[in-house]
């Protein structure tokens, strides 16, 4: 088993707007991303949030959204968020977990 870590932590400053709400392609970068770890049968698909992580857990209710409270202190600590909300008992071949992890911001 694969989880996914799709890190949305930052506030996305120079944009204006969270980077994971803007759209590409018809639909939001996150969306995209999403799809993305769906097909690739990854799961569970992890985001974590920090600064917007109230408008984009309203965009996206039906997936697990962690909250990282330590956003501001840099991207590992949304790493760290990430692999803290893998299920534990998790487990792919020969007992291990593999997680990918894709910034979206």
């Amino acid at each position: 088993m694969v989880a996914a870590i799709i890190l949305s932590g930052g506030k996305s400053e120079r944009m204006g707007s969270p980077k994971a709400l803007l759209q590409y392609r018809g639909q939001t970068f996150l969306a995209t991303i999403l799809a993305a770890v769906a097909s690739a049968r990854m799961a569970p698909a992890i985001v974590v949030a920090g600064h917007h992580f109230d408008v984009i857990s309203k965009a996206f209710p039906d997936i697990q959204i962690e909250f990282n409270p330590n956003y501001e202190q840099g991207m590992s600590t949304s790493v760290q968020a990430g692999i803290r909300a893998v299920p534990a008992g998790l487990d792919g071949a020969g007992g291990t977990v593999t997680k990918k992890i894709e910034p979206v911001d």
